[in-house]
């Protein structure tokens, strides 16, 4: 039965959430086909700055809905209804107080009137109605396809038009307010529950006791994921920040759409076994082999055909993004890979795991501010995020391991064979790009992660013990 929910959900989520990164993405490609690559640098900029409002106000509310044995209770529910619409009038109020400065920072004064009209971004998203989290405790994520996917499509559709007609970065901002307004009305027309806040002391304290160690985890993975473009932004010229956050972009999104359906899918299955510590542990082994799986996948699809990926989607014009999209890459597989351990320290409530973990991510930042200010460029940048990312990992299944009671040094023969596989795929991929034509490039390549993904799962214990339970399972229903 849980097998059978999971595959429906992970269906719903990925069918859902893949669209919504692909139209995104679609979006960002066809906005840096039509406007200058100085103004898709403004158009990451505008991004970047609601990505700072979000993540410093985000007390992961929803988390705690599904996390919570009493997050069906209406009551809560309400009261996260009503802190959601504290954070968002707040949020807005800043955000078009600073937009001035924020502008002058990125030396773009221009873009000021920007800036303030996306102060509206989040005074429209805090109204959003909560019920389509409280359906994925009884993991129903049909709703949650709806909410991911029309909002993007909506801005998609309006984003293609504009960029064409205006060929500015102000495209991106209707674009964006046109997104917010059709989640919000979306999670209210599929909602089952009536709309209603309420304030409740004890439920406030509890929430932002839940939600503070994630929220400051949720700035160091801004500072993670997106300070570097900040500081490029203030060192370099928009022209510098357009390509190099081409290159995030392309590695970001898959990134995110597998951190985000899989901590969706994984943690009620988590959560729902925090009370049996053998249960959670055998399936907190598949979920963080599965995690090490896609991430390693991920890292070998951009270290075999980054480069070309970027130069194919954005134009030749971004070419000087190639050496760091495969850096990139190499990083967003790492934290896929780290989020298997970042869902079960969310399922026990263990919510400073993630946050210390993140701490040296965070410190490479600091490291890489330290470059910038001798004179490094982006390259620098993102070997030091790559670096930050892996010790990161390191910490987290040392201070798990303690949480779920496992030896970290049995996790270390498959984490030495994920190392193995990634430097080698780097390897095929520089091999590819000066031996092999376009088309012979593609079908080596996609040969070597056919290879590699089989090598990985017969080397993941937990995986290879699953796979065989459904093959015996699968031949003994066949004999019948």
């Amino acid at each position: 039965m849980l097998r059978r929910l999971l595959l429906r959900g992970g269906v719903w989520l990925t069918a859902g959430q893949g669209l919504s990164a692909g139209a995104a993405f679609l979006r960002n490609i066809v906005i840096a086909r039509l406007v200058s690559v100085e103004d898709f640098g403004i158009v990451v900029l505008l991004s970047l700055t609601l990505s700072v409002l979000e993540t410093v106000s985000n007390l992961a509310i929803d988390r705690l809905l599904v996390q919570a044995s009493d997050g069906d209770d209406p009551k809560l529910q309400a009261v996260a209804h009503a802190l959601q619409v504290v954070r968002g009038v707040i949020g807005g109020v800043i955000l078009f107080l600073v937009a001035g400065w924020v502008a002058t920072l990125f030396k773009i004064p221009h873009t000021t009137w920007a800036f303030q009209l996306l102060a509206l971004v989040p005074l429209i998203r805090s109204s959003l109605h909560l019920d389509t989290v409280r359906f994925q405790r009884e993991m129903r994520y049909k709703p949650t396809f709806w909410i991911d996917a029309v909002p993007q499509l909506i801005s998609l559709g309006l984003a293609i038009p504009l960029a064409y007609w205006l060929r500015d970065y102000s495209a991106i901002v209707w674009a964006m307010l046109a997104q917010a307004l059709a989640f919000t009305v979306i999670t209210h027309f599929l909602a089952s529950r009536p709309y209603r806040w309420d304030w409740d002391r004890a439920m406030v304290v509890r929430v932002m006791s839940f939600g503070w160690p994630l929220l400051a985890n949720g700035l160091l993975m801004f500072a993670i994921f997106q300070g570097d473009k900040a500081m490029i932004a203030i060192a370099f010229t928009p022209e510098v920040v357009g390509w190099y956050a081409a290159a995030f972009m392309l590695s970001m999104g898959p990134a995110m759409l597998a951190t985000s359906v899989m901590q969706s899918l994984l943690l009620p299955v988590l959560s729902s076994s925090q009370d049996a510590p053998d249960e959670f542990r055998r399936r907190h082994e598949k979920v963080v082999q599965t995690c090490l799986t896609v991430g390693l996948l991920t890292a070998a699809v951009f270290a075999v055909f980054g480069p070309e990926l970027l130069i194919t989607l954005f134009g030749d014009r971004y070419r000087d993004g190639t050496v760091v999209v495969v850096l990139l890459g190499l990083t967003q597989g790492v934290r896929i890979a780290k989020s298997g351990q970042f869902v079960s320290a969310v399922a026990m409530a263990n919510t400073k795991i993630p946050l210390f973990a993140n701490l040296a991510r965070g410190a490479a930042l600091f490291v890489a501010i330290g470059f910038i200010a001798t004179g490094y460029g982006p390259v620098v940048i993102a070997v030091t995020g790559l670096l930050g990312e892996s010790v990161a990992y390191a910490i987290a299944m040392h201070l798990l391991a303690k949480q779920v009671r496992y030896s970290a040094i049995s996790q270390m023969p498959l984490i030495a064979v994920w190392l193995v596989l990634a430097g080698l795929s780097w390897g095929v991929g520089t091999l590819l790009r000066g031996l092999a034509p376009a088309t012979g490039q593609f079908i080596l390549g996609g040969v070597w992660l056919i290879v590699l993904a089989a090598i990985f799962v017969v080397a993941s214990p937990a995986i290879r013990s699953e796979l065989s339970q459904l093959l015996t399972r699968g031949a003994g229903v066949g004999r019948k």
